[in-house]
């Protein structure tokens, strides 16, 4: 039996199945439906309810300073304004 590997099903805006290991990695996921969307940040900012410095913030790429974690109502929220459920699950760490 072949083992599976948790990887993206290539579909079109590239979020169909995918595992991410936290809310950052998925806000930024997000993020790059959005701009294939061409939906503005001023857009989804006030669709989520925040700044949109806290936005820009949570997109950053730069490594100089602690990333900030959106929480995960957020991007609960931030999924379902594309139409995507988010799954959480809880798995034990074997040491």
């Amino acid at each position: 039996m072949e083992k599976e590997e948790n990887i993206s099903h290539n579909s079109k805006n590239g979020v169909d199945n995918y595992e991410f290991s936290d809310t950052l990695a998925t806000f930024r996921q997000l993020d790059g439906v959005r701009k294939s969307k061409s939906i503005t940040v001023s857009e989804i900012s006030l669709k989520l309810g925040i700044q949109k410095s806290a936005y820009y913030r949570y997109c950053s790429e730069y490594s100089s300073q602690k990333a900030s974690q959106p929480s995960t109502a957020l991007t609960r929220k931030y999924a379902d304004l594309f139409g995507y459920k988010m799954h959480i699950y809880l798995i034990k760490k074997v040491c």
